[in-house]
């Protein structure tokens, strides 16, 4: 309890800190957008109102963050859905004040829930599009760089971090060279089926081969198959010693982002979070990274309540 305190709850707010701020910048444009709409009307127009707005929308997404690490759609399309009913609200929340003043008056709770439903509705066509046109837009070749100081020694860090045959790392397992010079990559991830939203272990599998390995400086070429096609990718790495330990530098091309990959690779920091992953196996300690964790979200757990199965006739 007390590493998960001390440990996980910082952790996990850190890495999604980018989710956390960009979510919220989109509520305070929403306030923003009711300005223009109607200034006189505008219920966040006064500052207080404005700050109590994204403190308490602040601490649901940090809530989001250490409870359901993974769950960035929700939190960045609950966002965007909260931002778009704040947009035109100067226009109905009159309407709503005289609702609950009239011959049959509506309870603050019956108007608190009816906004949550709209509010629920607009999210779940949100990520319906994100998701269906999102995967339609492909980002193209992309190059991603990481650097960071170790004090792990060259050879240590170099079978944590780089993919070898027949090496198993705890988080990365390596298989044996066949006569192509190829050698089959896999990790294991725990995520919700989506048939009935149980989560289950998943193995996913890529192909890799090594071009370079010299003192220093490692090229690898890897390829994997998504959606009927074959990406391919080249890391590079340098593992440069010096007096503390290993200064490592990676460069990784390849084409097989889409936008929603694009977007949750950044905003969710993954590269930093694998590496983490990768660092505390080499060390043979427990590891706070999201990547170990199963990857269970607010909108996945609500949805394995609800699902159900039919049986085997």
């Amino acid at each position: 309890m007390l590493r998960f305190l001390f440990r996980d709850i910082p952790y996990r707010i850190h890495i999604r800190r980018r989710l956390i701020l960009t979510s919220l910048a989109l509520v305070g444009l929403g306030a923003a957008g009711a300005q223009l709409v109607d200034p006189a009307r505008n219920p966040f127009a006064d500052p207080q109102a404005l700050l109590a707005l994204l403190w308490v929308w602040g601490a649901v997404l940090v809530l989001n963050a250490v409870i359901f690490p993974a769950g960035w759609i929700d939190a960045l399309l609950g966002s965007l859905a909260l931002a778009i009913l704040i947009v035109p609200s100067p226009l109905f929340l009159d309407d709503l004040a005289e609702a609950s003043k009239g011959a049959q008056p509506m309870s603050p709770l019956a108007a608190l829930l009816s906004a949550m439903a709209i509010w629920y509705a607009l999210f779940c066509v949100l990520v319906l599009v994100f998701c269906k046109l999102g995967s339609k837009v492909k980002m193209g070749q992309r190059r991603q760089q990481d650097s960071f100081q170790s004090t792990l020694p060259p050879e240590a860090l170099r079978r944590a971090l780089s993919v070898s045959p027949n090496l198993d790392n705890g988080v990365r397992r390596c298989g044996p060279v066949d006569w192509t010079g190829w050698f089959p990559v896999s990790f294991t991830a725990v995520e919700p089926d989506p048939d009935g939203f149980r989560l289950s272990e998943n193995t996913h599998r890529y192909k890799a081969r090594i071009l370079r390995d010299e003192a220093v400086y490692k090229l690898v070429e890897y390829q994997m198959e998504i959606e009927g096609r074959t990406s391919t990718g080249r890391v590079e790495e340098w593992f440069e010693p010096d007096g503390t330990g290993t200064r490592y530098r990676m460069q990784e091309t390849h084409d097989h982002f889409d936008l929603p990959t694009a977007l949750s690779y950044w905003l969710c920091d993954f590269g930093a979070d694998h590496t983490r992953a990768l660092l505390d196996a080499a060390r043979g300690r427990a590891s706070p990274a999201i990547f170990t964790k199963p990857q269970r979200t607010a909108t996945t757990s609500l949805a394995r309540l609800f699902s159900w199965r039919r049986a085997p006739t």
